[in-house]
């Protein structure tokens, strides 16, 4: 996925297209798409713009393997003595993540195009379901030829390269909000299930609600004693007891499922609050003291702290406001071993982790962490049809 970061360099490469410094242009980012050159033959087409002198292009498989020999690849110029690159790979049913990798002739970044496909792309009555994944690889060292480039351009230059800055912001922005296809929407809720929330599971510092679908922070700290007015320590009795249970969140205010899951797709949607973060996590992931919630860890989630939306990544990758959902469609796929995360009031597509490490058989919680007092966290009822 392309964080928030990397989307704002995308907008200084792009630039650096049009300001050659050294005699040599880097090109678009690379977009990948099906092609279907006849014969019931299906393959994927890399394309990128604006190169000079031309560009290397690899391809890899999920595995990370290259498998560019696979590949045939054309160069055509533009009138302005630019150059496209458009390679193209056959697509085989038991390869299903193909990454693009446009590689400069020069020492200067690459671009990165990634295309997943899910299992039942192939073929079936309800069509072909495609996910695109874009993500961008680039050197800090591009930044800073920019910065140095700034200080020899003019006012016109400048105020020029300002108002292309914002109009190629803008259209990211609406790309970003581009909704999922509706056979895409349809084919996530067909995975929707119920959910109810774990007691055995919560921090004794959380309220959950009666019917098992809302929580919210009541008190935090719980399992440690309190000081009497005479400074003498109290216990919290049976709230120490409950606390015990070597299942439950001793430390963060969190709590599972009561359902998991070792196979197969499953989707929920949430209502979040001020302070929230949710996604999955192997049964067997810590739970007490001295964890983070990341994929190293066992977690992948999504979380919001004062209108900040970020990947629960290791460091953390902000993502952009305009992503930021009040209702949150969660995705995982056991076989596919990633979880994706969905606006679902825009029906627009936020995150994915992919390539999630656990055992084979292992069971996958979804998790709910809150530390707002006020407002629950709330699993909504399942979704049907995906109208």
């Amino acid at each position: 996925m392309v964080s928030v970061e990397s989307k704002h360099l995308l907008v200084i490469l792009l630039l650096l297209v049009r300001i050659p410094v050294t005699g040599s242009a880097l090109g678009s980012q690379p977009s990948v798409s099906l092609h279907s050159p006849g014969g019931g033959q299906t393959q994927l087409l890399c394309r990128s713009e604006g190169w000079f002198p031309a560009p290397a292009v690899i391809w890899t498989d999920r595995d990370g393997h290259d498998v560019t020999s696979l590949s045939s690849t054309t160069v055509e110029k533009d009138s302005q003595g630019l150059l496209s690159v458009s390679s193209y790979i056959p697509v085989q049913q038991e390869s299903n993540i193909f990454s693009c990798l446009v590689r400069s002739a020069l020492p200067e970044p690459d671009w990165e195009s990634q295309l997943h496909i899910p299992r039942d792309f192939f073929p079936g009555p309800s069509g072909w379901m495609v996910a695109l994944c874009v993500t961008a690889a680039v050197a800090v060292a591009v930044s800073a030829l920019l910065v140095i480039q700034w200080g020899r351009m003019d006012k016109l230059e400048r105020r020029w390269i300002s108002e292309l800055n914002f109009a190629l912001r803008r259209e990211i922005d609406t790309v970003k909000r581009t909704p999922v296809p509706k056979s895409e929407w349809q084919w996530l809720c067909s995975a929707a299930g119920e959910l109810t929330l774990d007691p055995d599971t919560a921090h004794g510092g959380l309220v959950l609600s009666r019917d098992g679908l809302g929580v919210r922070l009541d008190r935090w700290m719980v399992s440690q004693s309190s000081l009497s007015k005479e400074g003498r320590r109290v216990s919290l009795g049976k709230q120490m007891d409950h606390f015990a249970n070597p299942r439950r969140f001793d430390s963060q205010p969190c709590v599972l499922a009561r359902q998991g899951f070792t196979s197969g797709r499953h989707y929920w949607e949430v209502e979040g609050n001020e302070d929230w973060r949710i996604g999955v996590s192997r049964e067997s992931a810590q739970r007490t003291r001295g964890f983070k919630f990341t994929p190293q860890e066992g977690y992948w989630g999504l979380g919001c702290y004062s209108s900040c939306l970020i990947a629960l990544t290791d460091p953390v990758t902000p993502l952009h406001c305009s992503l930021q959902p009040r209702r949150v469609g969660v995705c995982v796929d056991i076989e596919e071993r990633q979880v994706s995360f969905y606006s679902v009031e825009t029906r627009t597509h936020i995150y994915t982790f992919t390539d999630m490490v656990f055992k084979q058989g292992e069971k996958i919680c979804p998790f709910f962490w809150t530390i707002d007092k006020q407002n629950e966290l709330v699993l909504l009822p399942p979704v049907s049809g995906g109208d």
